[in-house]
């Protein structure tokens, strides 16, 4: 019994040291230190909340947006260096010189050009004649003069004459005593152009008697 009492002492010791001796490691052990981060990297700064935003809803129906402005100036297919100018006609000189004698009686169409009485056969000839129209034709005629011009019953004035075939010489002076020469009375001058009827000597014995002129249109050279 006592040699059982004395080993338990011994071993009780033993441990006591050995419990004293892992305390003492446990204090003197160094600190392990946590790395910085190097000087020339700032540290990253904690993300904020972001304010909560409500979200965007469509436009009611029937609500028209206006686009945003743009400053860049439009490109011109021009360059700025070239000038440009209104196109004019010589018989719009023409007309506006008669106004003064007979001005515009109002009531036209807006933006359209009164034609007096004296310059309405120029105008005509203009629409009808000239290398620009190229001889349309009676109702394409009054659609381009119209364009420009106006008077009253100003369609009373062209005028298509239907026929069944090219007439000759004689048959286009009976048309045109018939249609034209009865309403506008006898004329001072026919142009015309350089077809046979108005080639023709009965055509140019023709404007003999009724006292005209025959002037063949120079646009069909």
């Amino acid at each position: 019994m006592e040699e059982l009492k004395r080993q338990r002492e011994v071993q009780e010791r033993a441990n006591e040291t050995i419990t004293a001796q892992l305390e003492q490691l446990v204090l003197t052990a160094p600190r392990s230190e946590v790395p910085s981060p190097p000087p020339d990297i700032p540290p990253a700064a904690p993300e904020s909340a972001s304010p909560s935003r409500e979200p965007r809803l469509p436009p009611p129906p029937g609500t028209f947006l206006r686009p945003a402005a743009v400053s860049k100036e439009p490109e011109t297919i021009l360059p700025a260096s070239c000038l440009t100018t209104t196109l004019t006609w010589e018989v719009e000189a023409t007309v506006r010189r008669l106004q003064a004698t007979q001005p515009d009686p109002g009531g036209g169409p807006p933006g359209r050009m009164f034609v007096p009485d004296q310059a309405r056969a120029a105008v005509l000839a203009w629409g009808h004649d000239s290398n620009l129209a190229c001889h349309p034709g009676a109702r394409r005629t009054l659609e381009f003069i119209r364009r420009q011009f106006w008077w009253p019953a100003m369609g009373k004035d062209v005028r298509a004459i239907p026929l069944p075939k090219l007439p000759s010489a004689k048959e286009t002076a009976v048309l045109m005593l018939e249609h034209v020469f009865r309403t506008h009375g006898l004329p001072t001058d026919l142009v015309s152009d350089r077809g046979p009827q108005f080639t023709s000597g009965f055509w140019r014995a023709f404007c003999t008697l009724i006292g005209a002129t025959g002037s063949p249109s120079a646009t069909d050279d």
